[in-house]
């Protein structure tokens, strides 16, 4: 009567030694509530079967290493629970096993990590509302961080633009991973990164280990899972944001071997093109993702990865409401793509080898046409721009004893490029280019990190990065150091600092300058590297019922940072989005960020969570003629609350019903943007800013609340899921900044992304 009343499913996985990543013999893995259970066998896999359906908990424990306890795992009826567990070993060797675990909880999987980092779950990417299962959405719930309310999802971290954030897949360095995406940019308006495919990853805010480099304010370390090795599963979806679909299993079940597929396809375009609506800037998309996994016979893994997406869109503007006279037309495209093989290869009990090799590239044109007067529409701008990287990367990690472990790693980078831009210079009647280079550069990244157990309450991370850039024989050197304490079980306080360093797009170096006798040169070749001192310290307090408060005071102090020459003195890169600049730089700029950061927040569990950020913050440039003035993301404050409750639904009908719904509403202290002339604008009709006051209006607070409601029904041999989410569900206008209209002729306020709801569904089978 139980087994044909009640759904179950497998849950399955590996556990090796975090140290050495050598499958771990005879580790116990327990379900609570569960009589089942299983022991590792000597691959350190596991398979408990019959589970119930629902939310669980495990607790895996062996002699000589720390006990785990994952919690409020989601078991589904049609897809394994497929777990991949890395167990430290202890500080202090016992005899015997404790009986007591700590949830890992708000725990990073980066060893070395001090603080300012925080490990993010698929389940978290697809609960947060507004995310839209993106990553980057869901990460401006956290403290320090906010995104554009323009709709994008750049990143601005602590009050530094957007650009200063790495994105990383596997191990390695790639190209920003969303559509329509802009050269030396790091977000887009849609990610093409796929939760569906993504294992839990890290983010950090500042200070980050030794291993990070190129990087001034976040990083995004993101992973790829695994594809279950022991039976094959399928899902499909349709929404507003795409058609998809979803592959693996095994391809030698003996063998420990899998796959993972993915792919999506524009719903937009897909119903344009099927004639059912006809819509005017279709946005075009695609994407896809995959990861190939081997076991080897020596306890190595090797893996093939793979990402990649193309985007594009055409946007027409005309004078009449009939649409006959066209008189502005921009054509936007982009592409982007990684693949690469990882090889894990243990040495010994102490030590391991991880090797990367990965091909990763970026294309972006940008084509406009306008009218110039009483002229005919015509061709004004032709941009085109090509960058392939061809990466090697090797890390060796040694673990000497209980008290001391290392980091040893080198990134090589050859990066070919191919630019050009040129622009119509309607007064002149004459294309100006402003980039034109075709070429290759090389770029060398070597780093070390040490971990030092003084006790098992206090430790010490230390490393140094370095970097070198051919082109202009740049070269960087970026001690790190950072220290934690755990007074009490449930307490913890870290202080970490460090040198951070950045160089500038290919593009920027290679800009051509025209000067006012109308000679050409490169004259941002020889700029620096942008650098950045952090200092943080925070404080972490666990308590009883899965909640944790969190706090964090940080100073930046930004130095080498490109600005403006006359007569372009007032611009700095601090305050830059995306793109590159025409006019000539030099290294004579400076920047600081100081705030505090606080957190509090339940962990789901018993069917519901919270979460509690808020910022206080400062954000200001100095050019070399200029007094400090406050910076283009100098926001002062942020605000967010959210949380969700999972309610379960017709419980006495066959399968499992769950409904949750979830809130979140935000408040961003308002961005800074120049004056606009408005006088001057009308008679020039173009947008003309008042260079003398840069940043100087403070625009408007932003509020927004997002709300997501999914139906999820899981049968016996099919699961079914429904998600409404809703971005800005006021619709509340905030102004975001003024620019001239050519068709209205006037000044106009553009605001943030209005309503927007997202819904979507799928079937896993």
């Amino acid at each position: 009567i139980y087994s044909q009343s009640t759904i179950t499913q497998n849950v399955t996985g590996y556990v090796i030694d975090a140290d050495n990543q050598q499958p771990i013999i005879g580790a116990l893995v327990e379900i609570e509530h569960h009589d089942g259970q299983a022991a590792t066998d000597v691959q350190g896999k596991f398979i408990i079967q019959n589970v119930p359906i629902g939310r669980i908990n495990i607790r895996i424990s062996t002699l000589g290493y720390e006990p785990i306890i994952l919690k409020q795992l989601l078991l589904t009826s049609t897809k394994q629970l497929v777990l991949n567990v890395k167990m430290e070993e202890k500080f202090e060797q016992l005899n015997t096993i404790e009986l007591t675990a700590q949830e890992n909880k708000g725990e990073v999987l980066n060893d070395m990590a001090t603080l300012s980092a925080k490990q993010f779950t698929v389940d978290e990417t697809k609960r947060y509302p507004g995310s839209f299962n993106d990553p980057a959405r869901m990460v401006s719930a956290y403290a320090g961080v906010t995104t554009s309310p323009e709709g994008s999802n750049e990143i601005i971290v602590r009050g530094n633009s957007p650009r200063g954030v790495l994105w990383r897949l596997e191990g390695i360095d790639i190209p920003n991973p969303n559509h329509f995406a802009d050269e030396g940019s790091t977000g887009g308006p849609i990610s093409i990164l796929n939760v569906d495919v993504l294992d839990n990853s890290e983010f950090y805010s500042g200070a980050f280990p030794a291993q990070y480099g190129n990087a001034l304010s976040g990083v995004f370390d993101i992973n790829l899972r695994k594809g279950n090795s022991n039976t094959h599963e399928f899902s499909a979806g349709i929404g507003m944001l795409g058609v998809e679909a979803t592959a693996e299993g095994p391809f030698n079940k003996s063998k420990n071997s899998s796959f993972l597929i993915n792919y999506r396809y524009s719903s937009l375009d897909l119903i344009d093109k099927l004639g059912i609506a006809d819509f005017g800037g279709v946005p075009k998309y695609q994407d896809a993702t995959f990861n190939l996994n081997f076991a080897l016979k020596n306890g190595g893994n090797l893996s093939v990865f793979g990402m990649g997406g193309e985007s594009h869109i055409i946007d027409k503007v005309f004078r009449n409401e009939d649409q006959t006279d066209l008189y502005y037309q921009d054509d936007f495209g982009a592409t982007m793509g990684v693949i690469g093989v990882n090889h894990l290869l243990p040495i010994n009990k102490k030590s391991y080898l991880k090797s990367t090799v990965s091909a990763s590239g970026y294309t972006g044109s940008y084509k406009t046409s306008e009218t110039f007067g009483e002229s005919a529409i015509q061709p004004s701008q032709d941009y085109q721009i090509e960058n392939g990287y061809l990466k090697v990367a090797s890390t060796y990690y040694f673990k000497q004893n209980a008290k001391n472990k290392y980091q040893l790693g080198v990134i090589a980078t050859r990066n070919n490029f191919n630019m050009k831009d040129t622009y119509l210079e309607f007064d002149e009647n004459r294309w100006v280019t402003t980039l034109d280079s075709k070429g290759h550069s090389y770029y060398a990244q070597a780093f070390m990190s040490w971990k030092h157990h003084f006790s098992k309450k206090v430790n010490m991370v230390a490393g140094l990065h370095a970097t070198y850039l051919d082109v202009n024989q740049n070269m960087s050197l970026d001690p790190r150091l950072g220290f934690s304490w755990k007074p009490t079980e449930y307490q913890k306080l870290g202080l970490a600092m460090g040198l951070h360093s950045k160089m500038e797009p290919m593009s920027i170096y290679h800009a051509q300058i025209e000067s006012l006798d109308g000679s050409i040169s490169q004259a941002n070749m020889n700029l620096a590297f942008t650098k950045a001192m952090h200092v943080v310290a925070s404080y972490d307090r666990f308590f009883e019922n899965n909640l944790h408060l969190k706090g964090e005071i940080y100073y930046q102090y930004l130095y080498d940072v490109p600005v403006g020459l006359e007569p372009m003195e007032f611009f700095s890169m601090l305050n830059a989005m995306s793109g590159y600049v025409d006019f000539a730089m030099d290294n004579q700029g400076y920047g600081r960020n100081y705030g505090v950061d606080l957190t509090f927040e339940r962990f789901f569990d018993n069917d519901y969570y919270f979460l509690v950020s808020g910022s206080l913050y400062n954000s200001e440039y100095k050019n070399p003629t200029e007094v400090w003035r406050n910076g283009r993301f100098a926001g002062d404050y942020t605000l967010n609350a959210l949380g969700g409750k999972d309610f379960r639904i017709a419980p006495k009908k066959p399968g499992k019903r769950t409904l949750t719904l979830s809130m979140r509403g935000s408040v961003l202290g308002g961005r800074r943007a120049y004056p606009v002339l408005e006088e001057e604008s009308i008679k020039q009709e173009t947008t003309v800013y008042d260079d003398s006051n840069p940043w100087g209006i403070k625009l408007d607070d932003i509020f927004i609340l997002n709300f997501a409601a999914t139906y999820r029904v899981d049968k016996a041999k099919v699961s079914h899921e429904f998600k409404l989410d809703i971005q800005n569900l006021t619709n509340n206008q905030a102004a975001l900044g003024k620019y001239y209209d050519d068709g209205e002729e006037e000044i106009v306020e553009y605001y943030q992304l209005p309503l927007f709801p997202v819904l979507s569904y799928k079937i896993y089978f």
